[in-house]
């Protein structure tokens, strides 16, 4: 009955509200309220003024730290940690957090998705300039002290549990005290089910709420902290175990416990012994009030005391929610109250008086009747109420999630709460509170993110010293300016916005915040006593620019790119004006060409003869442009010109001069410091003739060259006159000065000065004149000090040094000049410029070139040096005409690698229709050995004898093959003779038992047959020693013999069981010959 009665209440409520609330109704950005449509700002009218911050593969940027004192925000996210600037949200700094290897694998071992088993950041504090930073680390929660001015600087390591939740998908509250104190409200345990509120580090003693007691905390989602005077608030909701009997029900709850709890003895030691709590109640009043009972957001304002929160319905009702304010004296006063207390669980509950001076952290003495108490009494039995009896701002088919309060000091109303109340769907409301009244105006709709776009805001957070709301999502961190007081263009339109931070500034004519911060400024008018009217007429504006995209040409299938924009920002409203200009932009359309006209026909191209004369056409009418066709045709045609006349005689057609290739660049004009250099062309590329034109430019090319450094070269000045320093008596002292004037051969510095030297004399009355040591004995004479050694004036390869001396007095004997060598070391080689490849070495068929380069001096490039790295002189192949004799054959390939092997080789082709054309080898093989010693091939080699025997002679190749032939023939008549001999003999005598076996060594009267050479095994490489018979035999003796070559009948000298592969042919009994 009481299920049938609850729903009834439901219907009836929502009958009753519905109509009520439709002021308070926002539809999505498509579709706002049309009385709302002048309030609504636009993405794009944000884009300008609204800072983002993302990176790509990040994710679930969850929490933000505000440090105004370094302007900066600390913003922790899925495996990451960054600073930013608070205005522009400009990268500071980040840092990698995430979870190891080893961790991750656990975390799925435990049946944990993927996605969960990151390190998410949910929990960051600031305490004497260092970050605690916790992070559920793949489930293995994990705590850091890190440096604020450098984050990436770990002070210490903590472990999480009880301080951060296992779970990413877990609720927590976190509140880092003055004194160090960290409370916490969070799941405890992997699977989430131990919720318990606690203080989990500082000074004061680990004390948490009773475990597994539903009178304590019955699976509850904590949503804030906070602290005042000597207590601690939390803000949670739960499973209401007071309302169990009429079903499972959720309430908002205020939670609190003393800062100064020592914890108490036996049943409750490391428990809390003060802990309470209380029901926040927020709804539609009635007589069946209608109750929001999930809390989702709550602000506190300190110096107001005063708390704002946002409540909704829950997730199988209806979709709505409500905006309610509360005290803290209402929240207190419940908390002094009674509790409310049920004796048994049979019992019901009801209110209990008790002395509840212990749990007002008056008397926190450890007594048994304390901890009975505390053990007893956890709810309180009085709710605690609104300020007013209905909700501050109600909203329906929407869920509110986030709120935040600014107090923003006007001109003439003194402090107004500006309330801003985020929404699932990403939409931001702006509204205003009436002084002294519970009425609320709302002032601005803001669609901070694209409509297009799935939006899941998971804080929500404002800065007074940047006036900006942060808003931080799944994606990226924004900043929202509170305001946009240059929207409004006249005073009229200022003033009737009713926005608590504008203000029509009369001296400078625009909207803007107070002057200074400063809303007394006699010359500031603001209105904010009332809502803003929707009657005042609204101009239009435009939107941004979308991006460019294709579009197509009307009637003609060819394309162009478009881009909009909507009259939306704002739209005209009230009978305000309407944009002005064209919502569409096309540009780059496709453009087919098109020729132009043909021009007048040219001059005939000569007087008399034969002539021509041209006319032309440009396919400019119009160009092709972004993929157009070009046009089809000639753009140029010819005539002959009938009516010359013959020309009287022959006249050579002119010819215009042409330059030849420019010639080696001359040597440079200097050895040291910088010089010139030039090179040559000539006008023979042609000659011009017949009145040609000479060839343009110039013949001689100069460049600057050198900018090696010179040595110095030292120059005593003139010694200056005389000049008298004092008199005394009969005698006066004088002095005279020259300088050192040093040569540095530097262009920038080219002359410097040195060493000051100076002289002085003593003469007398009677013209002597000398130094003071001679005026005894004039005539004797002295030298001044030796100067410094001057610089080397080479700096490699040996050079000099010289110091100088002056005779100051009368004549001096000795060198006035000494020298010594210096850097005697050799100078470092530089390659100069690889020479020109030198003509071929074959006038036909194949050949080698050379080029060379010269090992230079590195200081100066018309000296030569020894230690240059790698080989002065390189070649190549080089194919010039097929030869006499070579006719069919295409050109050889290059010669291949030599790898790993002994050889290289390279082919040709027969590329004649007659292959009987093609006469000699197709494949040439080379040693490696003496690849770079221009060895001949095998085919063309000669044999001759070694340089180390004294009276060898030289076989040409043709005497060879000759010498072969004629063996061979000598051998086929032996062999002709005894096969005569063996057929006359078996004519007469058959031995069937003596099988004949042919003889395994090779025959050396026979040509061998065409096994491969390699290697050293060459004609050219065998042959080499004594005369022509021991050579020959030598180079046959040592052939690589195939198995064909030496295997017999029965069994093969070379060949194994394993890899023979005639093997299996040759021992068969079948082939024997008898």
């Amino acid at each position: 009955m009481d299920g049938w009665r609850r729903v009834a209440r439901f219907v009836l409520l929502a009958c009753i509200t519905c109509p009520a609330s439709l002021s308070h109704l926002d539809a999505p950005p498509g579709d706002v309220a049309r009385h709302q449509l002048e309030r609504y700002v636009s993405y794009n009218e944000l884009a300008d003024t609204t800072d983002r911050f993302s990176i790509t593969g990040v994710k679930s940027y969850s929490e933000l730290l505000f440090d105004p004192t370094s302007y900066q925000v600390v913003v922790g996210a899925r495996d990451r940690i960054f600073r930013l600037s608070l205005v522009g949200l400009q990268l500071l700094e980040a840092s990698d957090w995430a979870s190891n290897k080893s961790t991750v694998d656990t975390c799925t071992l435990k049946g944990q998705s993927q996605e969960a088993c990151h390190n998410f950041v949910r929990v960051l504090h600031l305490h004497r300039g260092n970050v605690l930073v916790c992070g559920t680390n793949a489930f293995s929660p994990l705590c850091t002290w890190r440096r604020l001015s450098e984050i990436r600087h770990i002070e210490s390591w903590e472990k999480g549990v009880a301080r951060c939740p296992f779970d990413p998908s877990h609720s927590v509250t976190s509140l880092l005290t003055t004194n160090g104190d960290l409370y916490v409200g969070t799941p405890t345990d992997f699977s989430g089910r131990d919720s318990a509120f606690m203080r989990s580090l500082g000074p004061g003693e680990r004390l948490r709420t009773h475990q597994y007691d539903l009178k304590w905390l019955s699976e509850p989602t904590f949503i804030t902290s906070f602290e005042s005077s000597g207590f601690v608030y939390s803000i949670f909701k739960e499973n209401a175990v007071e309302n169990l009997n009429c079903g499972k029900n959720v309430f908002s709850r205020i939670g609190r416990v003393c800062k100064n709890d020592a914890g108490g003895t036996l049943v409750l030691k490391n428990y809390w012994t003060t802990f309470l709590k209380a029901r926040l109640i927020c709804s539609v009043p009635g007589d069946l009030p209608f109750y929001y009972n999930h809390v989702q957001s709550v602000t506190y304002l300190p110096r107001e005391q005063m708390l704002y929160g946002v409540f909704s319905t829950a997730d199988n009702s209806i979709v709505g929610s409500a905006v309610c304010v509360f005290n803290m004296s209402s929240v207190n006063a419940s908390f002094d109250g009674p509790f409310k207390y049920q004796p048994s669980p049979s019992s019901t509950w009801g209110p209990v008086t008790s002395e509840n001076r212990h749990f007002r952290c008056e008397d926190l003495g450890t007594s048994r009747d304390a901890d009975l108490a505390a053990d007893k009494f956890q709810l309180m039995d009085r709710p605690v109420l609104p300020q007013s009896s209905s909700p501050l701002y109600l909203l329906n088919s929407e869920k509110l999630k986030h709120v935040v309060v600014d107090v923003v000091s006007t001109r003439l109303s003194g402090n107004v709460h500006v309330v801003f109340v985020a929404c699932s769907g990403g939409l931001v409301r702006k509204l205003s509170v009436v002084p002294n009244t519970q009425h609320t105006c709302l002032l601005e709709v803001l669609q901070p993110f694209s409509t297009n776009s799935s939006v899941v805001i998971h804080t929500m957070r404002f800065l007074k010293d940047t006036n900006s709301l942060y808003l931080g999502t799944d994606s990226e961190v924004v900043r929202v300016p509170v305001h946009r007081c240059g929207h409004y263009k006249t005073q009229r339109a200022c003033l009737a916005a009713k926005d608590p931070y504008c203000g029509w500034d009369t001296n400078r004519l625009d909207c803007s915040p107070p002057p200074g911060k400063n809303p007394f400024v006699s010359s500031w008018l603001q209105e904010v006593m009332e809502c803003p009217r929707s009657t005042d007429p609204v101009d239009g504006k435009w939107s941004k620019w979308s991006e460019w995209s294709p579009c197509l040409q009307s009637g003609t299938g060819d394309s162009c790119l478009c881009r909009h924009r909507v009259c939306d920002s704002p739209r005209p409203a009230h009978g305000g004006a309407n944009c002005v200009g064209s919502r569409t932009e096309v540009s780059n359309c496709t453009v087919h060409g098109g020729w132009t006209a043909w021009s007048s026909w040219s001059q005939c191209s000569a007087t008399c003869g034969i002539a021509v004369k041209t006319r032309r056409r440009t396919c400019s009418n119009p160009e092709p442009q972004h993929g157009g066709r070009v046009c089809v045709g000639q753009e140029r045609t010819e005539i002959y010109c009938h009516s010359l006349a013959h020309c009287p005689s022959y006249t050579a057609l002119p010819v215009d001069g042409g330059w030849s290739e420019w010639g080696s660049w001359g040597r440079c004009s200097a050895t040291c410091g910088t010089g010139m250099r030039q090179r040559q062309r000539s006008c023979t590329r042609p000659t011009p003739k017949n009145g040609g034109s000479p060839c343009p430019g110039c013949e001689k090319d100069t460049e600057i060259c050198g900018n090696w450094p010179c040595p110095e070269v030292t120059k005593l000045s003139p010694w200056t006159p005389w000049l008298k320093l004092n008199i005394s008596g009969n005698s006066a002292v004088q002095r005279r000065f020259r300088t050192e004037c040093i040569a540095t051969g530097d262009k920038d510095n080219p002359l410097r000065i040195g060493k000051m030297h100076q002289e002085d004399q003593v003469c007398t009355k009677d013209g002597w004149c000398g130094d003071s040591h001679q005026m005894d004995s004039p005539g004797s004479g002295g030298w001044s000090e030796w100067s410094d050694w001057t610089k080397c004036d080479e700096p490699c390869g040996g050079g000099k040094q010289y110091r100088h001396r002056s005779c100051t007095v009368g004549s001096c004997a000795g060198l006035a000049t000494l020298e010594r060598t210096c850097n005697e070391h050799a100078c470092r080689g530089l390659w100069a410029c690889w020479s020109d490849w030198s003509p071929c070495s074959a006038t036909c068929g194949s050949g080698m070139q050379y080029r060379t380069r010269q090992c230079i001096a590195s200081h100066n490039p018309f000296s030569d040096a020894s230690d240059c790295t790698g080989s002065h002189t390189v070649q190549q192949s080089c194919h010039k005409a097929t030869c006499i004799g070579e006719e069919g054959w295409g050109m050889w390939a290059e010669w291949s690698e030599c790898g790993g092997g002994d050889e290289r080789v390279r082919k040709r082709h027969c590329i004649s229709n007659q292959p009987s054309q093609c006469r000699g080898l197709d494949v040439q093989r080379e040693s490696c050995k003496f690849m770079n010693s221009n060895v001949a091939t095998m085919e063309a080699a000669v044999v001759s004898s070694s340089k180390n025997g004294g009276g060898g002679s030289t076989v040409s190749v043709q005497a060879l093959v000759g010498s072969c032939l004629a063996c061979l023939f000598t051998g086929a008549l032996l062999g002709a003779l005894a096969t005569y001999h063996v057929c006359v003999r078996r004519h007469h005598r058959r031995v069937p038992s003596s099988p004949h076996y042919i003889s395994a060594k090779p025959n050396h009267y026979v040509s061998v047959p065409g096994a491969e050479w390699k290697g050293e095994q060459s004609p050219s490489s065998t042959i080499k020693n004594g005369s022509l018979k021991s050579g020959l035999k030598a180079a046959i003796t040592n052939l690589p013999l195939k198995d064909f070559d030496t295997a017999t009948i029965k069994r093969s000298s070379h060949g194994s069981y394993g890899n023979g592969h005639l093997r299996a042919d040759l021992d068969s009994d079948t082939i024997f010959n008898f």
